[in-house]
């Protein structure tokens, strides 16, 4: 998948070699292809590295344009040939550390471009807009709400009061009411060494054209895909 730059910040690409060193995973590989994006495996596109967690059917459905998979040994030789294989004791953990190495969220307070906020825009005295979001034409955002770094909100939508938004496109004539959380990270954990761990999420929230989403509700980013809300809903 491509990895949206306008919320998360690229540390690579990195040959492969140098991303399981930095990563102190060791494993024998048969060559280095360079590594530009991360993906799940069925949807890997080329320069994505991926994981498969299951057995030798989950391997074999991995997509041939990977550049790399995290795989259990029992699963390695099912992969597409054009695939290097990387064989861990646990492949979504090792998956989680390579992702870390190669992208970072972009923090609240991230210094980067100041916003492009429309000239009608109404924005309140307490919110916060962060670095290279966009506000458009005749846009309301309320008191004490927080819209990321890079976030777009169309024309004529209104953000409520304390409402949270990263990680998100929102659409024209869209209503997001008080306290809604957008773009968070979705539930997800891997094992690790030492028990569960949080595994990064890499998607974004889109919301489309006049959509009401209402007070306090939460919609999560996905893990590599976007998290869609269609028109009208």
């Amino acid at each position: 998948m491509t990895i949206d730059q306008r919320f998360y910040k690229s540390l690579g690409p990195h040959k492969l070699r140098t991303l399981l060193n930095t990563c102190d995973i060791t494993a024998e590989i048969a060559n280095a292809p360079e590594i530009t994006g991360l993906s799940s495996a069925s949807d890997a596109r080329q320069g994505d590295l991926c994981f498969v967690e299951g057995g030798p059917k989950q391997a074999s459905e991995t997509s041939p344009d990977a550049a790399a998979c995290f795989v259990k040994e029992n699963a390695a030789a099912n992969l597409p040939e054009s695939v290097v294989a990387i064989i861990v004791d646990q492949p979504r953990f090792a998956h989680k550390l390579a992702s870390e190495a190669l992208f970072e969220l972009k923090d609240w307070l991230f210094p980067g471009d100041a916003p492009a906020i429309h000239a009608s825009a109404q924005i309140a005295p307490t919110a916060t807009i962060g670095a290279g979001a966009a506000i458009g034409e005749d846009a309301r955002i309320g008191p004490g709400a927080v819209i990321g770094p890079g976030v777009q909100i169309g024309a004529r939508t209104a953000i409520g009061p304390n409402a949270v938004l990263r990680c998100a496109l929102i659409g024209n004539d869209v209503s997001v009411y008080a306290g809604a959380q957008i773009g968070e990270a979705g539930f997800g954990v891997t094992p690790g060494p030492e028990g569960g761990e949080d595994a990064p999420q890499w998607g974004r929230v889109i919301i489309q054209d006049h959509v009401t989403i209402g007070a306090n509700t939460c919609i999560d980013r996905g893990a590599f895909d976007d998290t869609i809300i269609g028109e009208r809903t």
